[in-house]
C-alpha cells in the first residue's frame, strides 16, 4: 500500500476515516470511559512510530486536537 505525502488529502485514505470515526467515538465516550481514548492512542502511538521510521505520513491533521492531547496525557 503506497501512501503519498499529501497533507492537503485528508479524507483520502481509509485508515483516515478510521482515525476520524475513533476520534469521534473518543469525544462521545470522554466523560463515561476511555476506551475508544485508549485504542485511539494506540492508533497514535504506530503513526508516531512510522513516521518515525522515516515514512512521512501525517493522518491526524484532522483530528481534534485536544482529544489526542488529552489522550496522550492520560496515558
Amino acid at each position: 500500500m503506497k501512501m503519498r505525502n499529501n497533507e492537503n488529502s485528508c479524507h483520502a485514505s481509509s485508515f483516515n476515516q478510521l482515525l476520524l470515526v475513533l476520534g469521534q467515538e473518543c469525544e462521545a465516550d470522554h466523560k463515561r470511559s476511555s476506551t475508544s481514548c485508549f485504542v485511539l492512542c494506540r492508533t497514535w502511538t504506530l503513526v508516531n512510530q512510522l513516521i518515525a521510521k522515516g515514512i512521512t505520513y501525517r493522518p491526524f491533521e484532522c483530528m481534534p486536537k485536544d482529544i489526542l492531547m488529552d489522550c496522550m496525557v492520560r496515558e
